[in-house]
């Protein structure tokens, strides 16, 4: 082998391994839901997007789409120790068209998994949603070469709970009360069996008694039906 081959054999190899570091050299971004994945309409949750870079990193743009018909941004809020950029283009929520785009640079650099920032959606109707980071998403190093290697997405469910129907109480029959039977109370025969046997239990000595009033009363009236008798004949 003379030099002239050696020399291009060399620059073949640092050629490919070169592409091969480039290629490996890349940033996944992943899209995370801590509080769940099932909602109904009018709740609100939390998603975060993280980057993990296996090459250090300077600048991160993240572009998240969702459907807007079934989700709403209400804010989103960057990790500590990122710097916003703040400029059109660069920062923005498109609750219209769904799309949210955020971007930020780490002094220093990231080499590391770190939490881009937390973004708060409202859910606005059923449905199933995707929220992912589109092919416009860039993780820079320091010669702002776009090291972004998988983008993440997550997927939720919107549904309005079912509310089971109470069962109908059948009203309770009124109960009408019974109308109370007064049997009323047999008089007492004065005169009859009852005067009789109140007789027959007397002591002999009253009946006796009883008996000669009864006789001198008859006598009284007798005589007393005599006179008139004789009064009137005169």
């Amino acid at each position: 082998m003379n030099k002239k081959t050696t020399i291009s054999t060399i620059i073949v190899l640092v050629g490919i391994l070169g592409f091969t570091g480039l290629s490996l050299a890349a940033s996944d971004f992943t899209v995370s839901l801590p509080s769940g994945t099932s909602y109904e309409p009018g709740d609100t949750f939390t998603a975060s997007i993280s980057v993990s870079p296996s090459e250090k990193v300077y600048t991160i743009g993240a572009q998240l789409s969702y459907p807007a018909n079934l989700l709403k941004v209400e804010s989103f809020y960057f990790a500590s120790t990122w710097m916003p950029m703040l400029m059109e283009g660069y920062d923005s929520i498109d609750n219209t068209n769904g799309l949210l785009i955020k971007t930020a640079g780490y002094a220093g650099g990231i080499d590391s998994v770190k939490t881009l920032g937390t973004v708060t959606f409202k859910a606005l109707n059923s449905g199933q949603a995707t929220i992912q980071l589109t092919s416009d998403t860039f993780a820079l190093n320091a010669l702002n070469a776009n090291l972004t290697g998988n983008l993440g997405s997550t997927q939720i469910n919107i549904e309005t709970s079912e509310v089971t129907p109470e069962e109908e109480t059948t009203p309770e029959e009124e109960v009408t009360p019974e109308e109370e039977v007064v049997v009323p109370e047999e008089e007492e025969d004065i005169t009859g069996v009852s005067g009789l046997a109140a007789i027959v239990d007397m002591p002999f000595n009253l009946r006796v008694l009883l008996i000669i009033a009864v006789v001198a009363i008859i006598g009284l009236i007798v005589l007393r039906l005599v006179k008139k008798k004789k009064t009137k004949e005169q």
